[in-house]
């Protein structure tokens, strides 16, 4: 199997067929299969729904009780038999091209562990969506853009033991996962182009301010991954002092350079006021009048 498409449900079943059509579109080379995880679901609507899908599709189902979406990806991921796997919230729907282009990344180069996109956002336009760029650990340190439906070698996910399930992580799971994965040397891909759309709903955190009063998740990000904002730290004392020592050199030369010139100066003035001056400008002028040239 290429791809194991992991995708936790929760309440969602207004928006899961349109999750999974967007799936079925794929008419591309690679085989896959689908991992739905109920995480608990108490909407009667949204359990009937799921139902009726697993009824209609050859789709894994995972039920288990209420333990937050880390966990729920997890129970996927356990018996996923993908060598890669794809994560799809059940409200966001995936673009045909995303499998195929990400796998010509992870094909020509084995040290990348993850392949993310750039989303196209729909559903409830009033509220902001966010910025997604190329990966770079110093502006990741300050706060996640990379969104979770992404593609990540099955091999990455278990060098870092999984999503952390930590109840402290009510939020930003997403953000962890990816700085783990950085800290064990996997490299990030950004494919610039739209490959999968986000449904912004006024109950989804897309929707939501990241601001809160709940600080929790993000100081036990901070604290978990430490040793990066050390080796950041260090990094930018470094560099600023390599940048003093430019500095200081370039100060230096202007001050030598400056003393040179304030030598010829001196000097000019020197001559210009000294009886030699005065004299070799008396006898060229005698020799002026008398048309005799020196």
């Amino acid at each position: 199997m290429d791809i194991s498409v992991i995708i936790p449900f929760y309440n969602t079943g207004e928006y899961i067929h349109d999750t999974i059509k967007s799936i079925q579109d794929y008419k591309g080379k690679y085989s896959y299969e689908v991992i739905l995880i109920d995480d608990g679901s108490d909407d009667i609507n949204s359990i009937e729904t799921l139902n009726n899908i697993i009824k209609q599709h050859k789709f894994k189902l995972i039920r288990q009780a209420n333990k937050g979406a880390n966990a729920a990806r997890n129970a996927g991921c356990k018996v996923a038999s993908g060598d890669f796997l794809f994560f799809l919230d059940s409200d966001n729907k995936m673009m045909s091209a995303y499998w195929d282009d990400a796998m010509q990344i992870f094909e020509a180069n084995p040290n990348v562990g993850v392949v993310y996109s750039k989303p196209i956002f729909f559903g409830d336009q009033s509220r902001p969506g966010f910025e997604t760029d190329e990966f770079d650990i110093d502006k990741i340190l300050n706060g996640n853009y990379i969104d979770m439906c992404s593609m990540v070698r099955t091999e990455a996910w278990k060098s870092v033991e999984g999503f952390d399930e930590n109840k402290e992580l009510n939020r930003l799971q997403d953000w962890e996962f990816w700085l783990n994965l950085f800290k064990h040397g996997w490299q990030f891909h950004y494919l610039s182009q739209p490959h999968f759309e986000y449904r912004i709903r006024k109950d989804s955190i897309g929707g939501k301010s990241l601001v809160t009063p709940d600080n929790r998740p993000e100081w036990y990000i901070r604290r978990k991954h430490v040793d990066l904002l050390f080796n950041r730290f260090k990094k930018i004392q470094t560099e600023n002092t390599d940048l003093y020592d430019k500095l200081q050199a370039t100060e230096n030369i202007i001050k030598t350079k400056n003393q040179q010139l304030k030598q010829k100066e001196h000097l000019i003035s020197a001559i210009k006021h000294s009886d030699f001056i005065k004299i070799y400008l008396q006898i060229r002028n005698a020799f002026s009048k008398n048309k005799i040239v020196l």
